[in-house]
């Protein structure tokens, strides 16, 4: 599968290591199954296009370094080098060096033998002799990107430990390896279902199996765009020799693999737990029942649930979700799960029933993901509309600081937290809810909803209520054709009645129908000279995609800068001049607003006085220029560090509000 669909992420990280090589690990983290292999073959494809930095590459499937892996990475080096005499072509970026040891004969006429030899020396157990040699290497050749797929710790550590100015290693690892020892991670950007439709499509036209992209975009949907699941679908028509012209044929596909073919192979083969064995029952219930608590009981004291779910988070076929303790299944695994819980004589009953439930699930997240860019446009248009006045409330806002939209039983809820005065006061904040009815659904059942949602959003306790419903809350509900009793019975849930035509020209009147998007990243940075230059750009990438205009962005940039060195400076969590602990920056971006957080992890100190141990003489003057061009700056610091949060506001229009957006997304208009 690799190289079937151009990732954008992979052109940019070669961009970035050739215009400003960054040495030491950098890791690619993301779920497994997720394409980080396929990501790391087409950057190995973009720095050997670039010519600048000498680049091998390894795949180690998660075991030591094997015994020709020195031979096999001066080959490929060599090879690097010589193809950068070549006089550059008109496809340079698909043109790659024959990797062949015979070339390993002419390394006699090289002046810098000895640094080749001892790199070949060095022993394959031994990965520190082998990271220092190459080391010692690219100190001769210079700068020099090793590329080492499914690393270990015992891989990564010691590239960790050493310090090369011209070395630097990407590995990608699934687990703690990554983030332990990374001076860098990446996280991978995943395929969208659009993507991963058109990724299956490829596959199929080179496997020769009929395909329909409108028919595999639910089934995309469902399965998150996994390359893995995709690709194994793709693969199983093939060998059955069906057509793949139905979102039916891609479930009854994927259903066939899980009982005969490759995902059907893989699941047992990582499972862990032996054959037969409670802790192997106990984990195919946990996958197959959403109902944890329940699964938890019956098996609590027969079994070690931690240590079944520990196995089963390693194995990836669970990650930790949104509460923390309690992981969310991969979708396959689970269907995979319910298919081995069948009896024997029921197993094809079970099949059948189980993909007419993948069918149903695939359908609705389609028609889920066909309104999200509807439900940011609805968003984007009310975050403009209400502060302008535009909208008939008594609130009259001030500032929109967010709106957020989530699915209603019956429609869409947007609440808009926002304040009434200006400047922002406690006293000025205020809450509209405005919830956009199907319609076909209850306004009663709307309505309770809606309060119920509205109370777990407000302190209802502090607040005081008035003649026209509680102070600083306002709510609407948008129908398409109400009735004429309609307004009294909102009236009497204290809510405004709006048509749903009336309520779409009041936000396109300010959106232009376009699509408010939000673009983050973080970064982990060692406390090193010249790092900050790494957040620079990837701020300016985010400013560029939000509108933003040369003057915000160059204050912006002059402030993350200042924060960045003080970080770098302050960070030190033993007082000396270098540290391995690293330093974050998380940035996003929107239209309009462009928001900063840099974090170390040393000691505490009082915003506007000297650092720990440091005197006040001359202290100070990065704070006080991060104050001056930032419309917002918070210090916080205590025993876990320090952190500096920073927001810039700007003017943007309409023409800059989709950059950098999927296609499916510009085109989204009218509701």
């Amino acid at each position: 599968m690799a190289a079937i669909l151009p990732r954008r992420q992979a052109a940019r990280l070669g961009e970035l290591f050739g215009r400003r090589f960054l040495p030491g690990l950098v890791a690619i983290e993301g779920a497994p199954r997720r394409g980080k292999t396929d990501l790391l073959l087409q950057l190995h494809g973009a720095l050997l296009g670039r010519r600048e930095v000498a680049t091998a590459i390894l795949r180690l499937g998660y075991q030591p370094l094997p015994a020709g892996a020195a031979a096999e990475v001066a080959a490929q080096l060599l090879a690097c080098l010589e193809w950068r005499r070549l006089p550059p072509g008109p496809n340079d970026s698909t043109v790659k060096p024959v990797l062949s040891r015979a070339s390993m004969a002419r390394l006699a006429e090289r002046e810098d033998l000895a640094a080749w030899k001892e790199l070949l020396d060095a022993a394959a157990s031994d990965s520190y002799g082998f990271f220092a040699a190459l080391g010692r290497l690219a100190a001769e050749i210079g700068p020099v990107c090793l590329l080492v797929d499914d690393a270990t710790d015992e891989v990564l550590a010691p590239v960790a430990r050493s310090s090369v100015p011209e070395l630097a290693v990407v590995a990608t690892a699934s687990g703690p390896a990554a983030s332990r020892w990374a001076r860098q991670v990446v996280a991978i950007e995943e395929f969208t279902a659009r993507e991963g439709t058109l990724l299956a499509e490829g596959l199929a036209r080179h496997l020769g199996v009929e395909f329909c992209g409108e028919a595999a975009r639910p089934f995309s949907a469902y399965c998150a765009a996994d390359p893995f699941v995709l690709s194994s679908v793709v693969h199983a028509a093939a060998l059955a020799g069906t057509p793949l012209d139905s979102t039916l044929a891609f479930v009854r596909a994927y259903v066939a693999d899980l009982r005969r073919g490759t995902l059907g192979a893989y699941f047992p083969a990582v499972l862990g737990a032996r054959l037969g064995s409670l802790e192997r029952r106990c984990a195919l219930e946990w996958l197959a029942d959403e109902r944890y608590p329940t699964a938890a009981e019956k098996w609590r004291g027969r079994v070690s649930l931690d240590d079944v779910l520990a196995n089963l988070a390693g194995a990836g076929l669970a990650v930790a979700g949104p509460a923390g303790w309690m992981p969310r299944r991969w979708p396959a695994a689970r269907d995979w799960a319910a298919l081995q819980l069948a009896r024997p004589e029921t197993i094809e009953s079970e099949a059948a029933r189980l993909a007419t439930a993948v069918l149903a699930a695939a359908h609705a997240a389609d028609g889920e993901l066909a309104r999200e860019p509807l439900r940011r446009r609805i968003a984007g248009g009310l975050a403009e509309a209400v502060p302008a006045a535009t909208f008939p409330s008594r609130l009259r806002f001030r500032e929109v600081c967010e709106v957020a939209g989530e699915p209603l039983p019956g429609g869409e809820l947007f609440l808009c937290y926002g304040f009434t005065g200006a400047p922002p006061a406690a006293g000025s904040a205020a809450l509209l809810a405005v919830a956009v009815a199907d319609p076909e659904a209850r306004l009663g059942s709307v309505l309770e909803e809606m309060e119920n949602r509205v109370r777990q959003a407000l302190p209802f306790s502090e607040s005081r209520t008035t003649p026209e419903g509680t102070a600083g809350v306002e709510k609407w509900v948008v129908m398409r054709q109400p009735e004429p009793g309609d307004a009294e019975w909102a009236a009497g849930h204290d809510a405004q009645l709006l048509d749903f035509e009336r309520f779409n020209q009041l936000i396109a009147a300010r959106s232009d129908g376009c699509v408010a998007a939000r673009w983050e990243t973080v970064l982990r940075l060692p406390p090193e000279a010249d790092f900050e230059l790494a957040a620079v750009r990837a701020l300016d990438l985010l400013a560029e995609r939000a509108g933003c205009d040369a003057q915000a962005a160059s204050q912006a940039r002059a402030a993350l800068v200042e924060a960045c060195l003080n970080a770098f400076e302050h960070g030190r969590t033993d007082g000396s001049q270098s540290s391995s602990a690293s330093v974050e920056v998380r940035l996003a971006a929107w239209p309009g607003c462009i928001e900063m957080a840099v974090s170390n992890p040393g000691a505490p100190f009082a915003p506007g006085g000297a650092g720990p141990g440091q005197s006040s003489l001359h202290r100070g003057h990065g704070l006080k220029i991060i104050h001056a061009v930032m419309d917002q700056v918070i210090v916080s610091s205590d025993l876990n560090g320090t952190t500096i949060r920073m927001t810039k506001k700007f003017p943007y229009g309409g023409e800059n509000r989709t950059a950098g957006l999927p296609e499916h997304e510009q085109a989204a208009s009218g509701i």
